[in-house]
């Protein structure tokens, strides 16, 4: 239980227009008292309060505010309510006019809950981290390639992860955070070799080189399938370009099933065509600020899909003159990458070969 005293009352404010007015001060308070005689011999002082009540936050639930802090209202208002007995129905004047006032209910104390958070890091002990690096140790040197690596780690509840096109200056991978050390590993690395047990994140890992690509053209099975795709939506492509011609973008619709949409605020910035679900479409808004508004296009072959675009109006741009921004944007994104490249280039140039086991 902790302090608290309030009070609950019910109230009727008879509004002023001006106070200081002794007449119509008078008749207020004239109409105050008829309002407290005619509750201390029964009446309902809720039909009273939506009748005669000038306060809107009140009038509509009986003229009652609910417990409320000492010394929130208006002096005479708060003495009233603080200082009379419950059940006591009378009226005083503040700045506001005359109030009808009758006590409900007042209290000193509220029960109240506190809850207190008590915290604590749970670090793995260095006996823990022993046996961690052993088991993972253990794992590694029981697999001899990529298939008993991830039988093994299915049959033991790891989980496994293909992860591919590692570049040289790559911090992070998917779902490793501080990866540094892995791709070092994977840049000095043979074919088909397994890694020690490197430690990222609070976890150990354990990697095994699959792909190795060498600057140049690469070989046919390694871009197979990236060329099969492209070939398959090229011919997509030109196969739905040669149905979508018409008089109108509705007969363009009607020919491949589809249904004309409309993409407002098309900007060169972005090249996104909002609404369409698309990522960027860049030939598409290069070709909507060119063709003349109210006039249609041929078939375009996006890099997302085929479009048939008729623009219905252009805003000019506002040309711009202050590139403050631009500027600042840029600044902070070289100083950024400055330390990072700076350290690429020395570890690239340095020529020490990694000879830790």
């Amino acid at each position: 239980m902790v302090p608290d005293t309030a009070a609950k009352v019910r109230h009727i404010l008879l509004q002023a227009k001006d106070v200081k007015d002794a007449s119509e001060m008078t008749a207020l308070n004239s109409k105050g008292d008829s309002l407290v005689r005619l509750l201390k011999n029964g009446a309902d002082f809720t039909k009273l309060a939506s009748t005669f009540s000038d306060d809107p936050g009140s009038k509509t639930n009986g003229g009652v505010y609910d417990f409320f802090p000492k010394g929130r209202m208006v002096k005479e208002f708060n003495d009233f309510s603080f200082n009379k007995r419950i059940g006591t129905i009378g009226s005083v004047e503040t700045s506001y006019g005359v109030h009808v006032i009758e006590v409900l209910d007042r209290r000193k104390k509220v029960e109240e809950v506190e809850v207190a958070m008590i915290s604590r890091s749970l670090d793995a002990s260095d006996k823990t981290k022993r046996d961690s690096y052993a088991n993972a140790n253990e794992f590694a040197i029981e697999s001899s390639d990529k298939e008993s690596l991830i039988a093994s780690a299915k049959e033991s509840g790891y989980t496994s992860n293909d992860i591919k096109d590692v570049v040289r200056s790559a911090t992070s991978l998917s779902g490793l955070r501080n990866a540094t050390e892995l791709v070092n590993w994977a840049y000095s690395a043979e074919v088909g070799e397994i890694s020690q047990p490197i430690l990222m994140d609070d976890n150990y890992v354990v990697a095994v080189l699959t792909l190795s690509k060498e600057a140049g053209i690469p070989e046919f099975e390694d871009v197979e399938d990236e060329m099969t795709s492209g070939a398959t939506k090229e011919a997509k492509g030109k196969y739905y370009a040669s149905l979508m011609n018409g008089s109108n973008l509705e007969d363009v619709a009607a020919k491949v099933k589809s249904t004309v949409k409309t993409a407002q605020k098309v900007s060169l910035n972005k090249a996104m065509i909002t609404g369409s679900g698309a990522a960027a479409e860049p030939e598409v808004a290069g070709l909507a600020f060119s063709i003349p508004a109210g006039e249609m296009s041929n078939a375009i072959i996006g890099n997302h899909g085929v479009w048939v675009i008729a623009p219905e109006s252009i805003t000019e741009a506002v040309e711009k003159t202050d590139f403050l921004t631009e500027q600042s944007a840029l600044a902070t994104k070289a100083r950024s990458g400055l330390s990072l490249a700076i350290t690429n280039a020395i570890r690239d140039e340095s020529n020490v070969t990694d000879n830790r086991n």
